[in-house]
């Protein structure tokens, strides 16, 4: 067998050591049901296995440390289980790793392992897995695309060097306790399409996010989400005609401190189809010219 595929069922139990013996399988697919207890060291003796996806169960304990055989590896996602202790730094000799997810386990990480430095990754989710402190400047030398730390106790401010991560199309830093404003290198982030940072103490204005840089055809964005921040001042008058708007689907500025009207350029972005504006403290009359969006479905304006 090479490609086995059982997710979105109902099994239950745990998973049997003679899990082992399957020796020529190359995808594990057992996401979505409901499998406990720890995961078995006999998946570690699966040497030909480029992609495992356990999400979705409800495996307890540690991660063994025999998945350090796994060098094939590409995806290893164990994300929303109840996996907990203290991850196996051997796991940092898996270089053919292209998507880590372990978000949504109660891991206690405190701190992203430095030993992560080693990883190739490509898509790093550590949603909601007990990081603190500030983000590691290790981080600025990687090669991530994706970044999800979502949902843990980070503070500080969002450093400088995030402009060096050019690789990012896909950043979500939501449910944090960030507090700064947004620094002038982020415009730097010519391919980030994706930015989610709602839910934290993020000051200033927008200016530096809008009018970052692309790569045609690549850096446009498609959502934002700055909600319940603290940013101020007016949103500037051009936001509609920076390139980095130009395709955007959903923006989200909602409970943030705003002043001044809603600017007409609004209506220039044509992807448009969600904007989210409640409690925002922006004030005027909703310009005509958010009719020229044609493909707006959802508006939010009130003010609770």
């Amino acid at each position: 067998m090479i490609f086995c595929r059982l997710s979105e069922n109902k099994l239950s139990g745990s998973l049997p050591p003679s899990i082992g013996l399957l020796s020529k399988i190359q995808r594990l697919i057992l996401e979505n049901n409901k499998l406990t207890r720890k995961l078995p060291s006999a998946v570690g003796h699966l040497t030909t296995l480029t992609d495992i996806f356990f999400s979705n169960n409800y495996f307890t304990g540690q991660i063994p440390s025999s998945f350090v055989n796994l060098l094939n590896l590409q995806t290893l996602d164990l994300s929303r289980n109840r996996l907990s202790g203290q991850l196996p730094p051997q796991l940092g000799k898996l270089k053919s790793l292209q998507t880590l997810d372990l978000s949504y386990n109660p891991l206690g990480l405190v701190r992203i392992p430095d030993w992560f430095r080693e990883l190739r990754v490509f898509r790093l989710m550590l949603a909601k897995t007990g990081i603190e402190g500030e983000l590691p400047h290790w981080l600025s030398s990687s090669s991530i695309s994706q970044l999800d730390l979502s949902s843990n106790a980070l503070t500080g401010k969002l450093p400088w060097w995030i402009g060096k991560m050019t690789h990012l199309s896909f950043l979500n830093l939501s449910n944090n306790g960030f507090h700064s404003s947004i620094p002038v290198e982020f415009k730097n982030l010519s391919l980030l399409m994706d930015l989610d940072i709602h839910s934290n103490n993020f000051s200033g204005r927008l200016n530096v996010i809008f009018s970052k840089e692309v790569q045609d055809p690549l850096g446009h964005f498609n959502s934002i989400d700055l909600s319940r921040n603290i940013f101020t001042g007016p949103v500037d008058d051009d936001m509609g005609e920076r390139p980095a708007m130009a395709s955007i689907s959903s923006l989200i500025l909602s409970h943030n401190p705003f002043r001044g009207p809603l600017p007409k350029s609004v209506g220039k972005l044509r992807e448009l189809q969600v904007l989210k504006l409640v409690n925002t403290g922006l004030s005027g009359n909703i310009p005509v010219e958010l009719g020229d969006a044609r493909e707006l479905s959802t508006v939010l304006l009130s003010k609770k």
